[in-house]
């Protein structure tokens, strides 16, 4: 007889908690007469063990001896062959800075990084770095397409109107000031001009549309 795994979903959702916009994330069993293992996870003893474990877990990753290496996902820890489709997607950073937000921390500093990154997007498509501002960003333009800043921010940083992140609000200040007759300023997190960089040209296209 071959015995059943329990099988586990898992994600994140956005609510209200105490009148407060609140992130979730969740796990659940998903086979009918599953074996609880969710529930039992969701024991507050067992959680919070489990939340420690994970902590220092993301602790040893981000020692030098496999940081320096590894800049989101590897053999050593996240990566195996029973989850090579989404290798491209595994990011123990992005992790990590979730699990802060959902411990109630704040996004740690991560410009050194959009700063890296921003550097090498500008200079595979030929932008130029804007210097001294709060957030990273670059100039782009194409006599066809038009002439654009792009800033570089965390991918869990709000930059939606009316619900933009002071650093990244300041940055746009400073922007329209100071490099005028743009066609506009566009707002690309970390994670997109890292692993899929032509997404941003695309994103200067839709600025266009009413």
């Amino acid at each position: 007889m071959r015995l059943l795994r329990p099988v586990e979903t898992a994600g994140i959702y956005s609510g209200v908690r105490h009148d407060v916009s609140t992130t979730f994330a969740f796990l659940a069993d998903t086979l009918e007469n599953g074996a609880g293992f969710s529930t039992h996870l969701g024991e507050p003893d067992v959680l919070a063990e489990l939340l420690d474990n994970v902590e220092d877990y993301l602790r040893v990753l981000n020692q030098p001896a496999h940081a320096t290496d590894c800049s989101a996902s590897c053999y050593k820890c996240l990566r195996d062959y029973s989850n090579m489709a989404y290798h491209a997607l595994l990011d123990w950073r992005l992790a990590g800075d979730l699990f802060q937000l959902l411990r109630g921390r704040p996004l740690p500093d991560s410009r050194q990084r959009e700063n890296a990154i921003l550097a090498k997007w500008a200079q595979a498509y030929g932008g130029s770095l804007i210097p001294g501002l709060p957030a990273a960003a670059a100039l782009w333009e194409h006599p066809a397409d038009g002439r654009f800043a792009v800033v570089a921010r965390h991918p869990l940083e709000a930059a939606e109107h009316g619900l933009i992140a002071q650093r990244l609000a300041e940055t746009l200040k400073t922007l329209e000031t100071t490099v005028p007759a743009t066609d506009g300023v566009v707002f690309a997190d970390s994670f997109t001009l890292d692993r899929d960089p032509g997404r941003v040209l695309a994103m200067f296209t839709e600025a266009h549309k009413p």
